[in-house]
């Protein structure tokens, strides 16, 4: 029997490279040993769970010597995290692994699911972990969860009507979005939404919710993060950009390493300039951001996109107006639900967002950051350490 002890990590060696027109100051990436990592990852990860077979997946991984700063690092370790926990018993497992892969921007989530399917710290342990991802997802069932749970309901109540306020996570609007970002030339904000529709309009692979439909890690989402890769490639965020794609491929259906490369291959050209978007399509889309936003009861996001382009609506200030006396309304409404049903009655405070919202407290000052931003990447590796 081979030994599950690897020694890991050595220095990738470098033949075709990408990065024209990048900054002097931004590494450029090793082609053929990037497809040669996240094709060995592919592989590995569908291996069987056959003792050999999966030490010699993990192997592979191991052989291909990647560092942290290397692209597809983060997306292949990850693979290699998850190939160790099918190779031991569960009394084994170390979560040392996911642990180090939480300061990754683009495997935080799946480092904390990892974290939550081998818990050992029983139900304080497993509540600490919602607690991070609804940290680091803000729109997701596990942000709902959490701020559902700091409600103490009477043991008696009559629970009929029920709540009056959940963040509707509608898959194929939270695709939408992304989509109208793209159209509108807001590349930073698609890439980010794009990223709200896997991890908010997807389940994890191992939980099994009719209302959340396919899996953050599936032939279904793989074409999105694919989009997530593109447009986080034009806003800049070229590392990223990497891992996305790389996530694409090691998840995805056999066609999409062929789409990978078509698209490693764009992005190796001089830097082509971005169809120009004419003011009136980039109203038209954020107008119809706007309105999907509050469609799913994320007013909050709606508020601030209307703060941000002004300059695109004809009348603004009345268009922040209708949108804030809704969500005042639904803030309202919530408040009412939870007065008649919790122990601490008219005193009782809702949270909304992660956000506590007592009486006479202005909800439109609620603020709703992006899946896996920077300052919620900190705040769990605060809590994890």
């Amino acid at each position: 029997m081979k030994s599950l002890l690897f020694t890991g990590i050595i220095v990738v060696m470098t033949t075709s490279r990408i990065g024209a027109g990048l900054p002097e100051n931004e590494s450029q990436v090793d082609v053929d040993a990037y497809v040669r990592a996240i094709s060995t990852a592919r592989s590995a990860r569908s291996v069987s769970n056959n003792k050999e077979d999966l030490v010699d997946a993990i192997g592979s991984i191991e052989k291909l010597g990647l560092k942290p700063e290397d692209a597809a690092f983060a997306s292949c370790e990850y693979v290699r995290c998850r190939l160790l926990v099918r190779a031991s018993s569960s009394h084994e497992v170390d979560d040392a692994c996911f642990r180090r892969l939480l300061g990754s921007r683009a495997v935080a989530p799946e480092a904390l699911l990892g974290l939550l399917e081998i818990n050992k710290g029983g139900r304080e342990r497993r509540l600490a972990l919602e607690e991070c991802f609804a940290q680091v997802l803000p729109i997701s069932i596990w942000r709902s969860r959490v701020d559902g749970s700091r409600i103490v309901v009477q043991a008696d109540v009559n629970m009929e009507p029920p709540c009056p306020f959940s963040p509707v996570l509608d898959r194929k609007m939270l695709i939408e979005v992304g989509k109208e970002f793209e159209q509108a030339g807001l590349y930073d904000q698609a890439w980010k939404a794009y990223i709200e529709a896997i991890y908010g309009g997807l389940a994890p692979s191992w939980i099994a919710n009719p209302l959340i439909e396919r899996a953050w890690f599936s032939s279904d989402s793989a074409e999105l993060w694919a989009k997530v890769a593109d447009n986080a490639w034009k806003a800049g965020e070229r590392q990223l950009a990497y891992e996305y794609l790389a996530k694409a491929v090691i998840f995805g259906p056999e066609a999409q390493l062929e789409s990978a490369k078509q698209m490693l291959a764009t992005w190796g050209k001089q830097k082509e300039e971005e169809p120009e978007v004419s003011e009136e399509q980039r109203k038209e889309a954020v107008e119809n951001i706007v309105t999907l936003y509050a469609k799913m009861n994320i007013h909050p996001r709606a508020l601030e996109l209307i703060q941000e382009h002004n300059e695109l609506f004809d009348n603004p200030d009345e268009l922040y107006r209708k949108y804030a006396s809704e969500w005042t309304a639904v803030v309202r409404a919530y408040r009412g639900w939870a007065q008649a049903v919790c122990l601490h009655g008219v005193n009782t405070s809702v949270f909304l967002y992660g956000v506590k919202v007592s009486e006479g407290d202005d909800p439109t000052s609620i603020r709703i950051p992006w899946a896996c931003s920077p300052d919620a990447i900190k705040a769990i590796l605060a809590s994890e350490n």
